[in-house]
């Protein structure tokens, strides 16, 4: 187990490397993607780029913005997948960094919306260029007890945030931002380190949810 968490480790430190030239997208303060006919209060909005330095796993973190799209975050990020144990965030932060989309949504989120959160997910289409790398999308879904609304969809610099599951709104959203972001990263995370397959279906298997059994 000693050795595992090595190479780990020195993966992580390899990845970082190669991601430590960062190209910062503009800080205009209009989205890159409009929802004009959002339901739920849906809403989009552009959050001030600030900066982002990394801490180690464990560091209490007072982000700015709830929910964040920037900023401190821990070193290393969180396996792609489907959670409904909550991540703490400053893992997810850094898989913003890395041009992904976190979903996440309130713990008293009702079954039946969750259910449909996880459907969306495993219906989209994959990544072309990570799923070459044996990624098939930069995704993560997860509870959050501190999000202000039911539930959002973050990317770097964006958050939207809702009162329901909108489907509509949330495939603008994660087609139309996913890839935004400063490190243009596939790589799966580590964090948790044994984060179980589920089996999904069409061909998703490697699309984790830390429910299966």
């Amino acid at each position: 187990m000693k050795r595992r968490h090595t190479v780990f480790f020195f993966a992580a430190l390899s990845i970082m490397a190669a991601c430590s030239g960062r190209q910062s997208p503009s800080d205009a303060s209009a989205p890159l993607v409009t929802l004009e006919d959002a339901a739920c209060n849906g809403r989009i909005v552009r959050v001030e780029e600030q900066s982002s330095p990394h801490v180690a796993p464990g560091t209490p973190i007072a982000f700015r913005d709830n929910p964040p799209v920037n900023g401190t975050h821990y070193d290393v990020w969180a396996r792609w997948g489907i959670y409904r144990e909550a991540i703490p965030r400053g893992y997810w932060v850094h898989n913003l960094e890395h041009g992904a989309i976190v979903i996440a949504y309130k713990p008293e989120l009702s079954s039946a919306e969750r259910d449909r959160l996880e459907a969306f997910v495993r219906a989209l289409p994959p990544e072309p260029e990570c799923a070459a790398q044996g990624v098939r999308r930069r995704i993560i879904v997860t509870p959050d007890p501190m999000l202000p609304t039911r539930v959002a969809a973050l990317a770097w610099n964006h958050a939207y945030t809702a009162d329901c599951v909108d489907e509509a709104a949330l495939e603008r959203v994660v087609l139309g931002l996913t890839g935004r972001a400063p490190e243009n990263v596939c790589a799966d995370g580590f964090f948790p380190l044994a984060a179980p397959d589920a089996g999904l279906p069409d061909g998703a298997a490697h699309i984790r949810d830390a429910t299966a059994d």
